[in-house]
């Protein structure tokens, strides 16, 4: 396995992030006076009903991605195209499943909507988009193959593509004709032309590739839906995680509302998606050092990233409370106070996620989700039923600590048992790494917090912004000396020459 694969696809999936986020928030507030808080509002509650289209994967992306890595692991030709096979076979039922849904849900709007209007947008964007969902199910058992070949590069590359071309499409459209239907329509393109370049990559990386029907039979659909299933129920549970405060504030609160606590949501989730494209390459990775039997190494690999995962958790979760509130300002503009008291608690409680990604990834690459799937669905009907209650009592900053508490209590509790029943290692040694990392990292991050608060109070946000990068910077130069062990150093040292170029790092 290729230590440079995996920091080149690490590095410009951060990079593609980064991209995608810088050109989001330059997006966010020239659609919010572009379209006005309704239609803005109205286009989040789209985006939430296409973002519960993925249950209809029902567990099936995870699955090709695992078997493809395990399958690569033990260099199985055969074995690879009646993977790929049997996962398109599937895939192609339930994109149908998908243009059903979409004709179903467009016909019942007027239900949802009290204005008319309101609901001939939303059917007509559900009819589009929700029809180029169907391809896209299509086109995840190819985005399984470069995942198992580790190319996160070409995803990347794609990536940035697609935020680039289509960010620069909305701003020239939305200056003669500003509506939801043409941002839809925009998104569907540009959607469209980067699965196409990810069909020709995976056909060029994999050569192969044979999907035939004869490969299709009930036994390999069974084991990829048997995987898939509780991948399908973890999906739900991180749906409801997302997603469902978001209609419970429509319904409590008000359409307008939802625009507020996006601002928040939308914030944290950059945070996970920051987290994703830093560690996301642990999954095929640690799938294929399971393949291979190297238990050790793999035990090893886990509590490394675990460190790991630990920095940039509370780098970027501290960061985000630290520098969130003028921010908002700078970005969105005054008069959206509410976001940052909500946006608080919910970094709080995303910290926990966070941190526990290789927790998360070695569940899953172990194929032993099962317990971690439920509790993903509870915690999600938990955090939406704590919504309504609480928005009730205190409005979106209450929401927000409802929230936060329900997920640094349960994950920081739950998860290191859950790997100790998966993998073995003694929740006593999760918690004492844990324990440790966080007794340096907490206090080190409110210092952090209220040397910026001041900075900016003096300064202003630029100035602080500037000024942060150094803080931060000794903040990883301690975070190194005083949690990673010589050896552990010295592995970072030897990756980054690799990756990089030959420089001096203290061992």
């Amino acid at each position: 396995m290729s230590n440079r694969k995996l920091l080149t696809g690490s590095a410009l999936r951060f990079g593609a992030l980064i991209i995608g986020m810088a050109i989001s928030f330059l997006m966010m507030p020239f659609l919010i006076r572009s379209l006005g808080d309704h239609w803005y509002g109205l286009w989040i509650l789209v985006a939430s009903t296409l973002g519960f289209y993925g249950v209809f994967d029902f567990g099936l992306s995870s699955a090709t991605q695992r078997y493809i890595s395990h399958a690569l692991g033990q260099r199985d030709e055969t074995r690879l195209n009646q993977i790929l096979s049997n996962s398109l076979f599937i895939y192609a039922f339930i994109a149908v499943i998908a243009v059903i849904a979409s004709v179903s849900i467009a016909l019942s709007a007027d239900f949802f909507f009290d204005d008319p209007e309101d609901g001939d947008v939303f059917r007509t964007i559900i009819l589009v988009m929700g029809c180029t969902f169907a391809i896209h199910f299509v086109m995840n058992a190819y985005y399984g193959i470069l995942t198992a070949y580790l190319r996160f590069d070409i995803q990347a590359s794609t990536d940035i593509f697609k935020a680039v071309f289509r960010a620069a499409t909305i701003y020239i459209v939305f200056q003669y004709d500003p509506s939801v239907i043409n941002l839809a329509l925009i998104t569907v393109l540009y959607d469209l032309i980067s699965q196409f370049i990810i069909l020709q990559a995976a056909k060029r990386e994999a050569p192969w590739i044979a999907p035939r029907l004869t490969h299709v039979s009930k036994a390999n659909m069974a084991e990829l839906v048997n995987f898939g299933f509780h991948s399908f129920v973890m999906f739900i549970g991180s749906k409801l995680r997302e997603r469902g405060p978001h209609f419970a504030i429509a319904g409590t609160l008000s359409i307008g509302t939802v625009t507020v606590f996006q601002i928040a949501t939308q914030l944290v989730q950059y945070l996970a998606q920051l987290q994703s494209a830093l560690l996301g390459v642990l999954l095929p990775s640690f799938t294929r050092l399971f393949s291979e039997g190297k238990n050790e190494e793999l035990d090893r690999s886990y509590l490394f990233t675990l460190k790991i995962s630990t920095l940039t958790a509370s780098c970027l979760a501290g960061g985000m409370i630290a520098l969130g509130q003028p921010f908002i300002t700078f970005w969105i503009g005054d008069g959206y106070d509410a976001a940052y008291y909500t946006l608080v608690p919910l970094a709080i409680g995303y910290s926990s996620i966070l941190l526990h990604y290789p927790s998360f990834q070695l569940i899953v690459a172990l194929a032993k989700h099962k317990t971690y799937a439920r509790y993903e669905v509870l915690e999600g009907l938990a955090l939406t039923t704590a919504t309504v209650i609480a928005a009730d009592l205190g409005g979106l900053p209450a929401v927000g600590w409802a929230l936060g508490i329900i997920l640094a209590t349960g994950r920081m509790i739950l998860i290191p048992r859950f790997v100790s029943q998966t993998w073995g290692t003694s929740v006593g040694i999760i918690q004492l790494q844990m324990f440790k990392q966080l007794s340096f990292a907490i206090p080190a991050q409110i210092t952090l917090w209220f040397a910026l608060k001041e900075t900016n109070s003096e300064f202003g946000f630029l100035i602080t912004l500037l000024l942060s990068i150094p803080m931060y910077g000794i903040y990883i130069a301690l975070y190194q000396w005083l949690i990673f062990s010589t050896t552990e150093r010295q592995k970072i040292k030897a990756l980054l020459q690799t990756y990089l170029a030959p420089i001096k790092i203290p061992s």
